[in-house]
């Protein structure tokens, strides 16, 4: 997981921008040790002193910064007093280490103990040697870096305000630092009190965070610092927790009312109409009431996302209607509405990941990523037979939660399908959203699958407005009130086709296992091809049918039918000792059939939405069955 995803999860979990700086300054507990005189020595007061803020905070705030400094001083007791911090933090608390690290001689070894040993999950550095101080811990993709672009150290500002207050060298260093590394890995740091010079580094740095660095008190504006150096998001200015509060006898009182203070304040800028950035047009991104499905489903309605005709859906079925909901992203304003729509929804669903099924609703994801600031993920519609042959795209961890987004929720096969690759890989889905639930039977099958459902609209409910804003004709109307047709043309032709006589010569499908190769997988034993064999019916007029079957015997026992649907089936089975431990994977020439071979388990995957007939369109599947102890198909297209 990336630095900023921690970050950003850890900002979102405890609603707070607060940062802990974790100093042992003798100073500092020699005040606190007037308090707690049952700890003599400088250590055991540091190492209670460090406990208790830790404990009184970790609710409230969404970072801690020790200051190496002060642990070095202190000798091998003082890092192995870091290492404790470590151990101490909630492990969804990212560990920024306050270093400001300026030698490019020991660079490589620090980031390698910082991150690697200590397990930091950022580092503060000055930017004086240039781009090569920073190279050794950029190198850890996986971590963040903060540059001090500016000291609040008085003495400093002869050096970083040079040559004037026109042109200071400390925006030179803003400008500059900002090339080395893209925004999720690198911080800006700013130490200073005055809203004027940050609102100034903020100009040159939109869309990086920055670590404010200051003894500020309540003295200093607050609210100026705020409006200074918040970003369009509401949540780019990280804020240090006053030093002083930090040996106050109520802490935990005193970290939740700042807390509150500064998210008050992140709301009434929020809230202000000049908070529009610059470079964003207010008339293309409305915020639309809470709750006011009937304007959005107008609104659907005169984009002409409401089709009237006789339209195959991917289920199989044939609906009197269909909506197409692809032409909303050319439409900002309406796309944006959408995805308030979708966030309403979602609000309170326990999540840290969102997933999109390809490739309908991707673009909705995408925006939903980008506006709740949440990372996205997505299950690859087919399974690649050549690069990395990922199932789920994007950066994820096992364990993480997964919230899915689609856009129509008719039968709920292609939903079912991504869920599968994801719990697949180790992730948890617990929940679905949609935009429209057609109220066809899909979400009883997701219910079945311990999936709960959530969607933005009915189908039902999207009639019931059509009809009273007086937006349909009679004609439209009794089609959208006919609902789906009993069966689908298609699927007729096709299992006419599937229970033709006069067989030709069965055909091998050239499936061709290839082992996935780690550091501890190079010695596994793999079989090195699938017997498969696909037979081509005898071509009938308007229509083609083709039968496959699979003996996989050789490599696994207790095939079973896993799942089916209009366009898609998986057959899974318990691998044969001898290959028990291989990781492995093979797709026939075009990718409609697919094996899986991986620790134990083999899943054989029939896919026809990466086919196409000579007409365009997607064969159907017409039967997935056990033929004794082989997987069986029929499936069927247009010629």
């Amino acid at each position: 997981m990336s630095f900023l995803v921690r970050l950003t999860d850890a900002i979102r979990s405890r609603d707070s921008l607060l940062v802990v700086g974790l100093d042992p300054n003798p100073e500092l507990l020699d005040s606190w040790r007037r308090d707690h005189p049952r700890h003599s020595s400088l250590l055991s007061a540091a190492r209670q002193w460090i406990r208790s803020v830790i404990r009184d905070t970790s609710d409230h705030v969404c970072a801690y910064k020790p200051s190496l400094g002060f642990y070095q001083a202190l000798g091998p007791i003082g890092l192995d007093l870091l290492r404790e911090v470590r151990e101490l933090i909630p492990p969804d608390l990212p560990l920024l280490v306050d270093a400001k690290h300026g030698d490019l001689n020991s660079a490589s070894v620090l980031a390698h103990w910082l991150f690697r040993d200590l397990g930091a999950d950022a580092v503060s550095v000055t930017p004086w040697a240039g781009q090569d101080v920073a190279a050794p811990f950029l190198l850890h993709a996986d971590r963040g870096v903060v540059v001090v672009v500016h000291s609040s150290s008085p003495a400093a500002r002869r050096v970083q305000h040079h040559p004037d207050s026109d042109r200071p060298v400390f925006l030179q260093l803003v400008r500059d630092c900002q090339r080395w590394a893209t925004a999720d890995q690198l911080l800006l740091e700013v130490g200073t009190d005055d809203p004027e010079l940050l609102g100034r580094v903020r100009a040159e740095a939109p869309g990086r965070f920055l670590l404010l660095r200051s003894l500020w008190s309540d003295a200093v504006p607050l609210e100026q610092l705020l409006a200074a150096g918040l970003g369009p998001a509401g949540d780019d200015l990280l804020l240090p927790l006053p030093q002083d509060r930090l040996v106050a006898p109520d802490l935990a009182a005193a970290t939740r009312a700042l807390r509150d203070r500064i998210n008050a304040e992140r709301q009434r800028l929020a809230d202000r109409p000049d908070r529009v950035p610059s470079d964003r047009c207010p008339l293309w991104l409305p915020a639309p009431a809470p709750g006011d499905t009937e304007a959005l489903i107008l609104a659907l309605f005169d984009q002409g996302c409401l089709l009237f005709g006789d339209y195959v859906q991917a289920s199989g079925e044939v609906f009197p209607y269909y909506l197409d909901l692809r032409t909303v992203i050319s439409n900002p304003g309406l796309f944006q509405r959408l995805l308030h729509a979708y966030a309403s929804v979602m609000e309170g669903l326990p999540f840290d990941r969102l997933a999109g099924i390809p490739y309908g609703s991707l673009p909705t994801a995408t925006g939903l990523s980008l506006q709740l600031h949440r990372p996205l993920i997505y299950p690859r519609k087919e399974t690649k037979a050549h690069g990395t042959r990922r199932l789920i795209e994007g950066d994820f961890e096992p364990g993480d939660r997964v919230l899915v987004v689609d856009d129509v929720l008719i039968s709920g096969g292609s939903m079912l399908d991504g869920v599968d690759k994801l719990r697949r890989s180790d992730l948890v889905v617990n929940d679905v959203v949609v935009l429209v639930d057609h109220g066809s039977g899909g979400r009883r099958r997701l219910e079945e699958q311990g999936l709960r459902c959530h969607a933005v609209l009915t189908f039902a409910g999207i009639r019931e407005v059509l009809q009273a804003a007086g937006r349909l004709s009679g004609e439209q109307l009794q089609r959208l009130r006919h609902g789906p047709a009993v069966a689908s043309l298609l699927a007729g032709v096709a299992l006419t086709i599937a229970t033709a006589a006069l067989p030709v010569l069965a055909a091998p499908l050239p499936l061709r296992l290839s082992p996935v190769l780690g550091r501890d997988t190079h010695e596994r034993r793999c079989p090195t091809a699938a017997g498969v064999t696909e037979t081509l019916q005898p071509q009938r007029e308007g229509s083609y049918g083709t039968d496959g079957q699979a003996d996989l015997g050789a490599i696994a026992s207790g095939w079973r039918l896993d799942r089916r649907d209009a366009f898609s089936a998986s057959w899974t089975a318990r691998v044969l000792p001898a290959f028990a431990s291989c990781r492995a994977g093979a797709a026939s020439e075009g990718g409609h059939v697919q094996l899986r071979l991986w620790d134990g388990s083999a899943r054989l995957t029939l896919e026809m939405t990466v086919l196409r007939d000579p007409n365009g369109y997607m064969p159907q599947i017409i039967r997935a069955a056990m033929a004794g102890d082989a997987p069986v198909w029929s499936w069927a297209g247009s010629d």
